[in-house]
């Protein structure tokens, strides 16, 4: 490309890019809402993918599949399914998002507004990008206004800098976004649970009283601590969510602390070791190979890992157990009235 012919490019690109800004101050001179995307909003339905990365690597890599969002996990490289609620309120927040007011475009002003390009080592921007057929959407995310009124933007390659009329919710990290709870079951496919070892238990599906259970092998002088006990184990057992998924850990048989058995009305079974690694809980799941979360580690929070690893011991007590009851003393009305 000659010089001549390259002055004219970039003359046209300023020329295009100034009728852009001068329509926008136009509008909003006029009181007229100016969209970030004006055309997602249309498309939200036709997009196939939604890329977010930001100076630490990618957060987010999505892509439509049957069932929904789905990302890929970075080492196994294996399919994993996202938080649809999440992907759905960042669309509508971008086709709706109107630009609210026109900040710096000085790139040496971009850190302020954590508007940097991610490449940048210190940038505090997460890159969106969302594709639709051949278009993709670009817009770099940074911080929210002081008062908290609105997430400041750059689309990309540009460099005026606006505050949005809304924030723009954006994942912390690689798991944030990811499905939780871990198991997609609920308590009323449970038939039993066990686990196993001398301090293990079962606990089996009363069928004559729906979405009731009961403790096998209870003692003649044992009863429950309370009538709900053994359903709300069940629910936090279906419920269990993760900090994270730790791929770089490896299971190790020999440092498991509980090993589980779930029962499904189906026929399935699933079996779930616990174990831990300089003071963490990890929790590992099989039974079905081809589920999302089959044969992937979690890490647990501590939390979490003690809602599930109960004992035989902590659902029962003894049937003598008396509930001490205030002592009473007599009131010491003093003397009638004369």
């Amino acid at each position: 490309m000659n010089k001549q012919l390259m002055s004219l490019v970039v003359i046209i690109a300023a020329l295009v890019a100034a009728i852009y800004f001068l329509a926008m101050g136009e509008n909003q001179a006029s009181g007229e809402k100016v969209k970030l995307f004006p055309e997602l909003a249309k498309q939200a339905q036709k997009i196939q993918k939604i890329h977010l990365a930001n100076a630490n690597g990618i957060l987010v890599d999505a892509r439509q599949d049957a069932d929904g969002w789905v990302t890929i996990l970075p080492v196994r490289e294996r399919e994993y399914p996202l938080q649809q609620e999440a992907l759905s309120e960042l669309v509508d927040g971008l086709s709706k998002a109107v630009l609210f007011e026109a900040k710096t475009a000085k790139s040496q002003n971009f850190a302020r507004l954590g508007l940097q390009d991610i490449n940048a080592v210190d940038s505090q921007a997460t890159l969106v990008k969302i594709a639709v057929g051949s278009q993709t959407y670009q817009v770099l995310i940074g911080l929210r206004a002081s008062l908290g009124q609105g997430s400041y933007v750059r689309l990309v390659g540009e460099k005026q800098t606006w505050l949005l009329d809304r924030i723009i919710s954006l994942p912390t990290d690689q798991n944030s976004w990811l499905k939780q709870p871990i198991l997609d079951i609920s308590s009323k496919q449970i038939s039993y649970v066990r686990r196993e070892g001398n301090l293990g238990f079962e606990i089996v599906k009363d069928f004559q009283q729906e979405d009731e259970f009961q403790l096998s092998e209870i003692g003649e002088k044992e009863q429950l601590k309370y009538d709900s006990i053994l359903s709300a184990y069940v629910d936090n057992l279906v419920n269990l969510k993760f900090e994270k998924i730790a791929e770089e850990v490896v299971f190790d048989p020999q440092s498991v602390t509980a090993t589980f058995e779930v029962g499904l009305e189906d026929g399935r079974i699933i079996n779930i070791w616990l174990w831990a690694v300089e003071g963490a809980t990890f929790a590992r799941f099989e039974g079905d190979a081809g589920k999302y979360w089959y044969d992937v580690n979690y890490q647990l929070s501590s939390f979490s890992a003690g809602q599930i690893q109960k004992e035989y011991n902590d659902f029962i007590e003894d049937k003598n157990t008396q509930i001490q009851q205030p002592q009473e003393f007599p009131i010491d009305e003093g003397e009638s009235p004369q």
